[in-house]
């Protein structure tokens, strides 16, 4: 059993749909962040500011990692540790923003402490 799937069944997603839709939205929300730093650093390049591009390619390069096993630890560390590293590093984070509020919505309800 996945460790996704174990959280699932702690916090009542017993069925494979639910389970599954927590998963998209999991996905899109990492796909969302993906495609967003991926267009930020076309856009840093273009204006010449190489710095901003390694920010950013720094922030979103193990995203194909966390999409592909959705591991609620390595999420975890993602919005723990990488994100507010880019936030302090990054120009305009604010872009994130409505991304990161769902995926910290979601991941408070994966801690170990959660009701």
């Amino acid at each position: 059993m996945s460790k996704l799937a174990a959280f699932a069944g702690k916090v009542g997603l017993r069925s494979s749909n639910k389970r599954a839709e927590m998963e998209d939205e999991l996905r899109e929300i990492l796909l969302n962040i993906l495609r967003d730093g991926i267009l930020r650093i076309r856009s840093f390049g273009w204006s010449g500011h190489a710095d901003l591009c390694a920010v950013e390619a720094d922030h979103i390069h193990n995203l194909p990692a966390l999409i592909r096993d959705l591991n609620p630890e390595l999420l975890a560390g993602y919005f723990d540790i990488a994100r507010p590293c880019f936030i302090r590093e990054g120009k305009r984070t604010e872009t994130f923003d409505a991304d990161w509020a769902r995926l910290g919505s979601i991941l408070a309800k994966m801690r170990p402490d959660a009701k």
